[in-house]
This record gives C-alpha cells, sequence and structure tokens, in this order.
C-alpha cells in the first residue's frame, strides 16, 4: 500500500499525469485491501494508529494539482485574517484583492459565488492563513496539516468506539488506511476532515450508557461536523429521537440545545444580516449549475432530453435535492437508538448515502462521508460506499482534456455498482435464514 502511494509523489502537477495517478490509486488500493486483510489482532490499534500516521506524513506534501479547493479556502482564509467577513463579498466584486493576489484569484473556482464553507471551516481557514503569514504555499501545508491531524483524531475516535461496541478494532483500518481517505484530507486538504471527526464523535458517544454525558457528547459531534460541511445537519432528528427515548422532551431540547448552541457560538463572528441570503443563494446557485459525477441525477437528465428534447438540468436539481427531506424523515421513522452504535451508523451511511444519490455534484472527496461509517455497518453495507471510493478517483479524468469532458464509462460502472451492490445487500437482508 505505501509504495502504491509513493508513487503518487513524483507526479507534479498530477492532472498532467493522470494515468500514473490511477495506476498507483489502484495499487494503493489493492495494497488497502491485503493489508486490512492481513492485519493482525495483536497490537492491532498500534499498527492501525502507527501505519495511520505515517501514511498521512507521506502524503503530505503531495502537490496541489486535483482540486482548486484549497485556494478559495486560502482566499477566505486571508479574507478572515485581515478583519473581513468571507460571506460578505465574492472574488469578482472584489478588483482590490484581484490586483493585490491575482496569481491566487486566477486559480480561484467559483469566482461569481459567495463562499458557502460553514464557520468552523473559515476558523481553519483563517488560522493556516495566520500560520502561513499569506504564501499560499505554506497557507496549503498548514490547511493539509490541521485536517491531517483532525482526520487522524477521526480514527483514534473510531478505535475507541468499535473498542467499547465490542466490536473488532481491526475494522478501522477500513477508514484509516483508504487510499481516497489519505489523498483527499491529508493530501489534498479538504475539510472533510472535519466531518469525520464531528461523525466519529457521534459514533463515541453512541456506545456510551444512556446519559446527559452522552447526549451532549453527540451533540457536540454533530456541530463539529455540520460547522464543517452543512450536510450532516440532518442527522439532528436521529440525536434527538436517541435523546427522547431516555429523558422525553426535556432529553431532546437538551440534545437541540446543545448542537444549536455550539454552532451559534462559533458562527457568531461571522453574523451579519447579509450572511444567510448570501449563503442560500451560493446554494441554489450550486444545485442549479453544477454537475460531477453524479450517476442517477445525469441518468434523469439524459432521460429527460430524450423525452422532452431539452435541457432538464436546472429543473432536476432543486426537485432531486427536495427529495432529501423524505428521506431524512424515513431514516428518523425506522432508527432504532436502543441498537446503538450498529443502528446509528447504519442510518447515517443511508442519510448521507441518500444524499449522494440525489445530489447533482459528488466530487471524490464526497465519499469520505462514507468511509468513516464503514468499519461500523455489516459487510454487505459497506461494499457500496468501498466500491463507490475506488471508482470516483476516476473520474479525475474528466480534467485530462481542456475541455474537462466527463468520461460516462466511469461514471456508469461507478453508480451501476453502487445500485447493484445495494440491490444485492438488501436482497440478503430479507432472505431467509
Amino acid at each position: 500500500m505505501a509504495l502504491g502511494l509513493a508513487a503518487l509523489l513524483p507526479l507534479s502537477p498530477l492532472r498532467a499525469h493522470l494515468l500514473g495517478y490511477l495506476v498507483a490509486i489502484t495499487v494503493a488500493t489493492l495494497g488497502y485491501g491485503l493489508a486490512v486483510w492481513q492485519l493482525p489482532t495483536r497490537h492491532a490499534t498500534r499498527w492501525i494508529l502507527g501505519v495511520g500516521l505515517g501514511l498521512r506524513l507521506l502524503v503530505l506534501p503531495l502537490p496541489t494539482s486535483l482540486s482548486d479547493d484549497l485556494y478559495r479556502y486560502t482566499w477566505d482564509g486571508l479574507l478572515t485574517v485581515s478583519g473581513e467577513n468571507p460571506y460578505l463579498s465574492r472574488p469578482i466584486d472584489r478588483p482590490d484583492l484581484q490586483s493585490a493576489r491575482p496569481e491566487l484569484y486566477a486559480q480561484l473556482n467559483s469566482k461569481p459565488y459567495f463562499t458557502i464553507y460553514p464557520p468552523l471551516s473559515q476558523a481553519i481557514f483563517a488560522t493556516a492563513a495566520a500560520l502561513g503569514r499569506g504564501d499560499t504555499a505554506w497557507v496549503h501545508l498548514w490547511l493539509r496539516t490541521i485536517f491531517g491531524a483532525m482526520d487522524l483524531a477521526a480514527l483514534l475516535l473510531i478505535v475507541a468506539a468499535l473498542r467499547l461496541a465490542g466490536m473488532d478494532r481491526r475494522r478501522a483500518a477500513l477508514y484509516g488506511w483508504h487510499p481516497l481517505v489519505l489523498t483527499e484530507l491529508a493530501g489534498g486538504g479538504h475539510g472533510e476532515a472535519g466531518l469525520s471527526l464531528g461523525v466519529a464523535l457521534m459514533l463515541l458517544a453512541a456506545t456510551l450508557r444512556p446519559s446527559i454525558r452522552r447526549d451532549a457528547l453527540g451533540a457536540l459531534g454533530l456541530a463539529v461536523a455540520t460547522l464543517t460541511k452543512l450536510v450532516p445537519i440532518l442527522a439532528l432528528p436521529l440525536l434527538m429521537k436517541t435523546a427522547w427515548r431516555r429523558a422525553g422532551v426535556r432529553g431532546a431540547l437538551l440534545t437541540a440545545i446543545v448542537a444549536g448552541g455550539s454552532m451559534a457560538l462559533v458562527f457568531a463572528p461571522f453574523w451579519s444580516p447579509d450572511v444567510l441570503p448570501n449563503v442560500l443563494r451560493s446554494v441554489r446557485l450550486y444545485v442549479q449549475a453544477f454537475e460531477f459525477s453524479a450517476g442517477p441525477y445525469l441518468f434523469l437528465k439524459q432521460l429527460g432530453s430524450w423525452i422532452y428534447d431539452r435541457d432538464l438540468s436546472k429543473l432536476l436539481g432543486p426537485r432531486l435535492a427536495a427529495f432529501v427531506w423524505p428521506l431524512a424523515l424515513a431514516v428518523w421513522w425506522r432508527y432504532r437508538p436502543e441498537n446503538g452504535v450498529r443502528s446509528l451508523a447504519s442510518a447515517l451511511l443511508t442519510l448521507f448515502g441518500g444524499y449522494l444519490l440525489l445530489a447533482t455534484t459528488v466530487h471524490p472527496w464526497y465519499a469520505v462521508w462514507l468511509l468513516v461509517l464503514v468499519p461500523f455497518v455489516p459487510p454487505r453495507w459497506a461494499l457500496p460506499p468501498l466500491w463507490l471510493a475506488y471508482w470516483i478517483s476516476w473520474t479525475y479524468l474528466t480534467y485530462a482534456t481542456t475541455a474537462y469532458t466527463q468520461p460516462m464509462w466511469v461514471t456508469t460502472i461507478e453508480w451501476t455498482g453502487v445500485v447493484g451492490l445495494m440491490l444485492v445487500a438488501m436482497l440478503r437482508r430479507r432472505a431467509p435464514a
């Protein structure tokens, strides 16, 4: 596995060597499977954490080339450090900063959009910008270091949760050693590390005895996850249901207050009446205008063009997004808190996986949302996320041409496999013993 990942290091820039990158990812994935399968029971925790740390240090110096998100993180961080609110201006509206930082501005994505990154992410961006003294390369390294540390902390919490739940601690390697986790978090510097840390806290809380402490820890984990990525807020009703079973209305309200209060406390420095409208405007545009590697959405879009002979993308995105709420309600209804961490992990996997099935954009690092849950679910439900996590790396072939043409054969294999494995898992669940 380490040899496969080491092959990534000389590829600079990676977009010019995508074939080599995909070969390395394939070798690393094969090594990953073999290493997890042969992981010894004795000293398993030391192996998992030690190798996990070594692999994160290995990918830390990777060049920034597979994603331009780090440049937007840097832009937002520099705004915050200078005393400005990053939610109140768009890069395209700042000619003063464009002239002051032309190299950074040239690399930015979504210049006409307001930032949508939540407050904890913004605080991390600002910390990295301050530590890097405004130098883009150093800011990127600090971002990777911070996110890598959060990711490693998530791995530690996963090991602890598995031990407390009486499950095999070696399962933690399914997350901690996965090539996609390594290359997209410590290697790519994506904020999913905060989501992993928050979800791991929620899973750890689910292994504890029913108590105020358990409810508060779960709510804190939800706040951390939501303050770095918006999607986990969908899990709030699950935690409130858990607290309701323990202490009725008071428990549910306490969970909501702890989660909401924690988020409000971090959000307070960024507060302005214009923040929410600006973020919502960008989210709406994101749903309507952006699309990447979203198999079900692209299939429906193509089907609609055949039937109606017109582009339905601007209609499909919002309508698919509307199905997230019935999905969340169904997950909440079926969730059984008394079954502990396994039940929570399965509910979150259904919730996050359903969201990705309905999304118009599924970047490779989004698969990390599912991988953090894989150690806690049965093998039949672990296979669809693992399939997705491998094939989604191949979507980087989109950048192999100047036209950025998405390889539909990759998307077809990717999502056909996911849906097929999901159907097999459901049939196996219903099969008689």
